[in-house]
């Protein structure tokens, strides 16, 4: 809940799925956190290198 706030201070919006549907058992097996950018991000080669 810590970042739900954390995003919501910085004018974000957060959603939290229920643990009972099935979006958020397939969301706890990536990593269970997920994003929308609206901004670009640099390629991950160039990251690695």
């Amino acid at each position: 809940m810590e970042l739900v706030k954390s995003a919501q201070k910085a004018g974000g919006k957060a959603f939290v799925f229920s643990p009972m549907h099935v979006s958020e058992e397939q969301l706890a097996k990536l990593t269970g956190i997920a994003a929308i950018l609206r901004f670009p991000c640099p390629d991950l080669e160039e990251l690695v290198l």
